[in-house]
């Protein structure tokens, strides 16, 4: 029906391999757009080889969780910790540079520009990258060759690299977005509704991609409102309501019940 396979991802828990984080909030408080405090304070960890998932209602303190995290707002109180290091108030530069990856919940506005090429969109933010710039100058070959591997290898469908992001469907765009974060090989994604508006093949085919990472040694921060993605993908999972988090839980305990009674603001215990 949906022209391939599709396999629906349910991943087996992991145990916590470090002794140490490689993300860690304390006493994080976010801020939203008109500067009101919408999230925290909160103390959040991400061990490598696990995904957190967050789970909530919208409009509980995600987008700003997912701002800070990646580095795009600095928070209004608290600390930001990555790989032992204190990236809080750095600039988003500073988050990438330490590894820091990030699907945005937003593709058509964030995660890509639409009415540039999907080659330009593949590159982005890549574009001083040793194997694709030469003394100030881009490597198209280079960029072509990386591009059309990775494009074809996560089973994106495009009829030529220079036609814009805007050609292809929301499954395929997602696709781009999130194989050119995971191209930069990242220590820690933040992965905000990862796949909002993909279709079922779609879907699959990124939870599939966001398991490999964390089966490689990524750490995943997940935020999505789909109770589905959360349970399919977590190996922990808390609760955020009104930019509190409400309960902790690991996959043996997680169903439909206790996830939606914590984001309903119910504590877990």
């Amino acid at each position: 029906m949906v022209g391939e396979a599709v396999e629906a991802a349910r991943l087996e828990p992991r145990p916590r391999l470090a002794d140490a984080p490689l993300f860690r909030t304390r006493g994080l408080v976010g801020a939203d757009a008109m500067a009101f405090d919408r999230l925290g304070p909160i103390d959040l960890d991400v061990f490598a080889s696990q995904i957190v998932g967050v789970a909530g209602v919208g409009g509980n303190g995600q987008d700003e969780l997912v701002a800070c995290a990646a580095g795009l707002a600095v928070p209004n109180a608290g600390t930001i910790a990555f790989d032992g290091h204190d990236l809080t108030g750095r600039p988003v530069s500073r988050f990438r540079e330490a590894g820091v990856g990030y699907v945005s919940a937003n593709r058509g506005e964030e995660g890509l520009c639409l009415a540039a090429s999907i080659h330009d969109n593949f590159v982005a933010r890549r574009e001083h990258d040793p194997s694709f710039s030469r003394l100030g100058l881009l490597r198209r070959q280079a960029i072509d060759a990386a591009a059309r591997s990775a494009l074809t290898r996560l089973s994106v469908r495009f009829a030529a690299l220079g036609d814009p992001a805007a050609s292809l469907s929301g499954g395929n765009q997602q696709r781009l977005a999130v194989a050119r974060e995971l191209e930069r090989e990242p220590k820690l994604l933040v992965a905000a509704q990862p796949t909002r508006g993909v279709d079922i093949a779609g879907t699959a085919f990124i939870h599939g991609l966001i398991a490999a990472f964390r089966d490689r040694g990524g750490a995943v921060l997940l935020v999505s409102e789909s109770l589905d993605e959360i349970l399919a993908l977590s190996d922990r999972i808390v609760g955020l309501y009104k930019g509190r988090i409400v309960g902790r839980i690991g996959r043996a305990e997680a169903s439909v019940e206790t996830i939606g009674r914590m984001m309903l603001g119910q504590s877990s215990s």
